[in-house]
C-alpha cells in the first residue's frame, strides 16, 4: 500500500488557522480586546458603543 500524504495547502491552512486562534486567545487574555471592551463598569454598553454615530 502507498502512503497518502496531506496536500500542502491543507497543512498551510491549518497552520494559519492555529496562529489566528492563538492570537485571538492571547488578545482576549490580555484584556485589550473582546466584547468586554465596549462595556461600562456596570456591565451596560457605553454610549459610544451603543450609538457609534454619536462619537
Amino acid at each position: 500500500m502507498t502512503e497518502q500524504h496531506m496536500p500542502r495547502w491543507v497543512k498551510v491552512a491549518g497552520i494559519i488557522t492555529a496562529v489566528a486562534v492563538l492570537l485571538f486567545v492571547i488578545l482576549i487574555l490580555m484584556g485589550g480586546h473582546g466584547p468586554g471592551r465596549h462595556m461600562g463598569a456596570s456591565g451596560e454598553a457605553t454610549a459610544a458603543a451603543a450609538n457609534p454615530s454619536a462619537a
